[in-house]
């Protein structure tokens, strides 16, 4: 796993050109040297297996009308785009949620949508 700005770091620019690119102390933590400051880490304290954030549907355009899905489950036929805007709500690492899709029968493979 890569670590940046958005994990807490002042700089993602790690620099070990005239010292040791980094070190490991007695108690475990590593420690490495960046442009702003040296940077530590406990991986006893890491988590790297975190439950994906929940997905909520905001809102649901069918030629570009909004449709209340509260309401509608069934759509009329003829229609020619149907759009979908989600988001996933966390606090760790925000920028890095990433989204895909495929409309089964249809997408052979995951559609990457981006962030």
């Amino acid at each position: 796993m890569a670590y940046g700005v958005a994990d807490g770091m002042k700089s993602g620019e790690c620099n070990g050109n005239v010292q040791p690119a980094g070190w490991r102390s007695r108690d475990g933590r590593l420690w490495f040297p960046t442009t702003r400051g040296v940077v530590s880490l406990d991986p006893s304290r890491l988590r790297t297996t975190l439950p994906p954030p929940p997905v909520l549907v905001q809102d649901v355009l069918a030629d570009g009308i909004v449709i209340d899905i509260e309401k509608s489950s069934a759509l009329p036929p003829g229609i020619g785009r149907l759009e979908f805007r989600y988001a996933a709500p966390t606090f760790v690492s925000p920028r890095r949620v990433g989204f895909r899709f495929m409309l089964e029968g249809f997408d052979p493979n995951w559609v990457e949508a981006g962030n």
